[in-house]
């Protein structure tokens, strides 16, 4: 690996399950690198350097597949129930093609309205984006300085990158809320004052 670019080793097709589950174990991960204008080519990936370049770029950098170096959108990570990566599926980037990526949100400021007493809220962690390579960031900030208790920031509020267009779907979510404060319980209902007649007691006289 050097810089921003993740390199990948070649992977036997063949390889049964429990041969593919001794490589994760080793720390290499099954991938398919797939896109426009090309075959699926399967490889491995070593999980700490894969985690190294994505907490650097984010979703899309270079990856180097034998003599090959292309930038690649890492589309789909798959996990098992106890959050360890099972696989991986890299989608090929065109330069200069528009291609549909999810970007991760980040809330940035101080909020008003948590000082005021509120609670944030933040309802999406991601925003589906239409844009170019280039102008794909690794993340979408929200500022949340100025979100007062009671209010909103939907996806159509957000003033974006130049180059970067929000799926249309996506426009009128809500991606944070303040909360107002949570009233404590009312105090229950005092019980009733309507005396049980004591035991033993029979209203009902008998005639002979």
């Amino acid at each position: 690996m050097s810089g921003g670019i993740l390199t990948t080793e070649s992977r036997d097709i063949n390889l049964s399950k429990g041969e593919l589950n001794d490589f994760r174990k080793a720390g290499k991960v099954p991938a398919v690198i797939f896109g426009k204008g090309m075959d699926s080519v399967p490889v491995f990936v070593n999980l700490i350097e894969f985690r190294k370049v994505y907490h650097d770029n984010g979703k899309i950098f270079e990856l180097k597949f034998g003599s090959h170096k292309e930038t690649v959108n890492a589309k789909t990570i798959d996990t098992t129930p106890l959050g360890m990566v099972s696989h991986i599926s890299f989608q090929k980037l065109t330069k200069g093609e528009k291609t549909t990526v999810k970007v991760p949100v980040t809330l940035e400021g101080d909020c008003i309205g948590l000082k005021a007493g509120g609670m944030i809220q933040q309802l999406i962690d991601t925003i589906t984006v239409h844009a170019v390579p280039k102008d794909i960031p690794e993340s979408i900030h929200v500022d949340i300085s100025a979100l007062e208790v009671g209010h909103h920031i939907s996806v159509s509020d957000l003033k974006l990158p130049k180059g970067l267009e929000v799926d249309a779907s996506e426009l009128e979510r809500n991606i944070v809320n303040c909360q107002a404060p949570q009233k404590q319980e009312e105090e229950a209902p005092a019980e009733s004052q309507v005396e049980a007649a004591p035991a033993g007691d029979d209203s009902t006289s008998n005639e002979a």
